[in-house]
């Protein structure tokens, strides 16, 4: 498959994620066993503000406050490894009704923002419908 087709396909296809992402966690932790969560945020330095939820925002990666994404992902971890298994981009507050129209129009209006410090309770509930992933 063409690197461009499956771009598009993820980009501009309205096929719903969401189930394709808990069946990848289920079967991660089939196969791991986890006996833990790992949560950590990353931050990705940026320059401009052409990606989506980029900001002037602290970055513990980068131990400071710059221009950046962060991302927050939630890991089963175990004694045969780890994997993520659910993953969200940080939006800040600035990505919250702004005028100067700086979500681009792909972007999905259905995203708000949220304190940072509730993103991977999120992240681990959106994986958890009915309590399917558990740690032994």
């Amino acid at each position: 498959m063409h690197p461009q087709a499956l771009h598009h396909f993820l980009q501009a296809s309205p096929w719903d994620w969401e189930p394709v992402r808990r069946r990848l966690a289920e079967l991660a932790c089939q196969a791991l066993d986890p006996g833990a969560w790992i949560v950590d945020d990353t931050g990705f330095p940026k320059d401009g503000a052409g990606s989506a939820g980029v900001a002037r925002q602290y970055s513990g990666t980068l131990g400071k406050v710059a221009n950046c994404q962060v991302g927050v992902s939630v890991s089963a971890g175990g004694e045969r490894g780890s994997a993520p298994v659910d993953w969200q981009l940080f939006l800040p507050e600035s990505w919250d009704g702004d005028p100067s129209g700086a979500r681009p129009p792909t972007f999905p209006t259905s995203s708000t923002t949220s304190p940072s410090g509730s993103l991977p309770w999120r992240c681990w509930k959106s994986c958890t419908p009915g309590g399917c992933l558990r740690c032994r």
